[in-house]
């Protein structure tokens, strides 16, 4: 057999996948590679690891098997539901962010992914009508974060320019709104700032918090109590914007 032969048949394949959980379609992706076990994690994204060599049969029962005992773990913690459930968007819905109004405005047509656009302050969001609707409603909620990071993120740069000049006074390379799940903010080496479009969802002395936070890494890329010297003398009343991001933190998404 040809080496290319073989090392095709090892490699990982993957397809997507979905979920019912009290009534919410979760989506996830079942991995199949040269692996002894069946296993499942639940990182950014929810997967499911399965030998490759079972048959077909054996291969859905086990994954049927382990989306049981995720559905338990997801019921049995509501932080961790909300995590990984993506809200259900519908035409004439209406977003309040920051005060601006959006409205909502879904269309079907015959794509591969989800698109999405700004537009008069309406978000015209284009889906596929042949993908699992999970997939639709992640993708969809992916969309909206991007299209109004994009939309906001003057509001940002400004927030962190005046931050940076009036109490850091560094060199600052690029400012980005990104759609993280896991982090809120980060700050490269590159002196890069990236924020969570999470954040967009948040009052404002909140993202405050977390532009000084990553502002503040840019002096010291670590946690060290010089670090949280620096945050407290810019905001002494810091840890009170951090408590709330742990209460509310996650309920905050798109």
């Amino acid at each position: 057999m040809p080496y290319s032969t073989l090392l095709k048949r090892k490699r990982p394949t993957s397809t997507n996948d979905s979920m019912l959980v009290n009534g919410i379609n979760i989506s996830l992706k079942v991995v199949y590679e040269y692996r002894k076990t069946v296993s499942a994690s639940m990182r950014k994204n929810i997967t499911i690891r399965v030998p490759k060599y079972l048959n077909k049969t054996e291969r859905c029962r086990q994954v049927l098997k382990m989306k049981e005992w995720l559905t338990d773990q997801l019921l049995r913690d509501e932080a961790l539901f909300l995590r990984y459930k993506s809200k259900q968007y519908k035409s004439e819905d209406v977003l309040i962010i920051r005060d601006v109004p959006f409205t909502i405005s879904i269309s079907k047509t015959d794509i591969k992914h989800v698109s999405a656009r700004i537009k008069n302050n309406i978000i015209l969001i284009n889906q596929p009508t042949t993908i699992d609707n999970g997939l639709v409603h992640k993708q969809t909620s992916s969309q909206i974060a991007r299209q109004l990071g994009a939309f906001f993120l003057g509001v940002l740069e400004n927030k962190i320019d005046y931050y940076n000049d009036t109490f850091f006074k560094e060199t600052i390379n690029k400012i980005s709104f990104k759609n993280t799940i896991s982090t809120w903010g980060s700050c490269s080496s590159n002196q890069n700032l990236n924020i969570s479009t999470r954040l967009l969802l948040v009052p404002d002395e909140v993202l405050n918090y977390v532009c000084v936070h990553e502002l503040a890494h840019l002096k010291q890329l670590n946690h060290s109590r010089h670090f949280w010297n620096l945050v407290h003398d810019v905001m002494p009343s810091y840890k009170v914007h951090m408590k709330w991001l742990r209460k509310h933190g996650d309920s905050c998404r798109f």
